[in-house]
């Protein structure tokens, strides 16, 4: 049975969440819950931001693709942005790729785009070689980014802290003991006192640091930097830490 792309919806939008969660764990990408679903549930209600697409294969969910609009001088007009593309790995290589590809395609020819560009990892050669068959061509350029309204993502861990899943305190900068409310708010979408109620309630003197790190990881989505300062600042309020 080949694999179905179905365009997504509104109703598809905590399916989409949890594909997300796991594609950002898989790349390491900070993932903040409340602000994926406030940007995924705009691109879900305004065609005119993009498409999205939930990919089914053999009638299991097998991942999901998001194409977002853009518009260029250099590229005559409205153009296109392969944002994110996930295939779950039971469903690897099985041509998934190659049939999302086709599918931009002709999504952007309805909505007049000249130009689709894609992001691909300086190292990984074997998608770019891909990507060059496709007819997809290299830029001598560097992409940039500035975050305007929103902070920069946390520093990804080590691959060494990754495997363990958990990262050391020495890894995470002593400005995070103290991490102010706005910075807590923008980059996992709740406010600083909602946390320290969820923590409470967790039990941190109980449970210990590391567990309340973890917690706040595989129980609320959050970043292993961000789970550790998140749970530093409780335990210095709580008086639970002198140093």
């Amino acid at each position: 049975m080949k694999a179905a792309f179905q365009p997504a919806r509104p109703a598809d939008l905590e399916l989409l969440l949890e594909l997300m969660r796991e594609f950002y764990a898989h790349e390491r990408l900070t993932f903040a819950p409340a602000v994926a679903r406030r940007a995924l549930r705009a691109l879900l209600l305004d065609r005119g931001l993009g498409r999205a697409w939930v990919i089914r294969d053999a009638g299991e969910i097998a991942g999901y693709a998001v194409l977002t609009f853009g518009y260029s001088l250099e590229f005559h007009g409205r153009d296109a942005f392969l944002d994110e593309l996930y295939v779950r790995e039971p469903h690897r290589g099985r041509g998934i790729g190659t049939r999302v590809l086709a599918v931009l395609a002709r999504a952007c020819r309805a909505a007049g785009v000249d130009a689709l560009h894609l992001e691909v990892d300086r190292t990984n050669t074997r998608a770019q070689a891909f990507y060059r068959a496709w007819g997809f061509r290299d830029h001598d350029r560097h992409l940039m980014t500035r975050w305007i309204g929103s902070p920069p993502a946390p520093p990804k861990p080590s691959a060494s802290s990754s495997r363990r899943g958990s990262t050391s305190l020495a890894q995470v900068p002593p400005g995070a003991r103290r991490i102010g409310d706005e910075a807590v708010q923008r980059a996992t979408g709740k406010a600083w006192p909602e946390w320290y109620r969820v923590l409470k309630r967790w039990d941190v003197r109980k449970n210990g640091h590391g567990a309340t790190a973890r917690h706040l990881r595989e129980e609320h989505g959050l970043s292993p930097w961000w789970s550790q300062a998140v749970t530093i600042r409780y335990e210095w309020e709580a008086g639970l830490r002198k140093d």
